[in-house]
């Protein structure tokens, strides 16, 4: 295990950012893989032990911190987010930063590293009722001036790529730098640019065909073939698809179906199931979609960013009121458009 975690510190200091995860994911088998109870050693006591090692040493290190003077502001399930309320210098900092790495070795035993500063960050309030707490849902502009925030939901590469495009426009530098220096003139222009957003969306779903195969799938890193899924989910109305797609044949479907194959699926309007008990597809052209889920769902991923730019409940349902008014006038222009295709 030492092996593993030295490796990840190797080649997080070469920026080898996928050798880092390959090994970090390997590391962390290694403990939850006692809480298997299809592994030979499944012991649950040393699963809640290992867990439950990592809470003391992070609350012990976060009483340690606040002595020294710094408001941790959030923790994450291997991290501190840290906040310097004092006034003393770089260096005067560095020194009890050092401080603070010692104590976590000496003490806890656990490798303790500054990973990044943030000049601006934003985290939710834990009190979104879209998000639960696992859910790691911050970004910020880092001091370097790069905008971080991979951890955002609707960046993550299983999204359609419009959600992506609109998270990153909320969180552009710009945007960002903005806020900080003037509150309301930030928010004014995060309003904006979440009503333009929903515009293009109800606009292009109204009138371009393609938008919708393009823009609107969601995908899928399957940890086994699709075939093997059990159960009436969306991994079984895909493979039958591609089934039907490959004449019956299948061996072939098989073949296109393997551990790790990314397909694009979207949702069918459930609606216009009738007898079809199918609620995925992979071929958008072929079914009337359930556009309504998918612009519910875009609002979710957008409503994360706002409460992190200070906007109150009554500002969040107002403009959600506004964005989604048109929603059912736009979706029976689509439905009338699709029934003309």
């Amino acid at each position: 295990m030492e092996y593993l975690f030295s490796k990840k510190r190797e080649y997080k200091k070469a920026k080898l950012t996928s050798e880092e995860k390959a090994v970090k994911i390997a590391a962390n088998s290694g403990y939850g893989v006692f809480a298997n109870k299809f592994y030979e050693g499944y012991n649950v006591g040393v699963a809640e032990l290992i867990t439950g090692f990592a809470r003391y040493a992070l609350l012990g290190l976060k009483k340690e911190i606040e002595k020294l003077g710094f408001s941790v502001i959030y923790g994450d399930t291997d991290s501190l987010f840290i906040k310097d309320t004092t006034k003393e210098s770089n260096a005067q900092n560095s020194d009890r930063f050092t401080e603070i790495v010692q104590l976590a070795q000496t003490q806890y035993k656990v490798d303790f590293e500054q990973d990044k500063i943030f000049k601006v960050l934003f985290i939710p309030s834990k009190k979104d009722d879209l998000l639960t707490p696992s859910q790691k849902q911050y970004f910020g502009l880092l001091d370097n001036g790069e905008v971080y925030a991979t951890t955002l939901i609707g960046l993550k590469s299983n999204y359609p790529k419009y959600y992506q495009s609109v998270i990153k426009k909320l969180t552009y530098p710009a945007i960002i730098g903005l806020f900080y220096n003037n509150e309301n003139a930030g928010k004014a222009q995060v309003r904006e640019i979440v009503r333009e957003v929903f515009s293009t969306f109800d606009n292009e779903i109204s009138s371009n065909p393609d938008f919708v195969a393009r823009n609107l799938g969601r995908t899928e890193d399957n940890s086994k073939p699709l075939w093997k899924y059990a159960g009436n989910g969306k991994q079984k109305d895909i493979f039958n698809e591609i089934l039907e797609d490959c004449g019956g044949d299948r061996v072939l479907a098989e073949q296109k179906t393997k551990t790790h194959t990314i397909i694009p699926y979207y949702k069918i309007n459930p609606i216009k199931l009738g007898e079809n008990l199918k609620k995925w597809t992979c071929h958008p052209e072929r079914y009337e979609l359930d556009i309504s889920a998918a612009k519910d769902l875009l609002w979710k991923r957008v409503k994360p960013i706002l409460d992190s730019y200070l906007f109150s409940k009554a500002e969040c349902k107002h403009l959600e009121s506004e964005v989604m008014a048109a929603k059912q006038a736009k979706l029976q222009t689509y439905l009338c458009y699709t029934e003309l295709m």
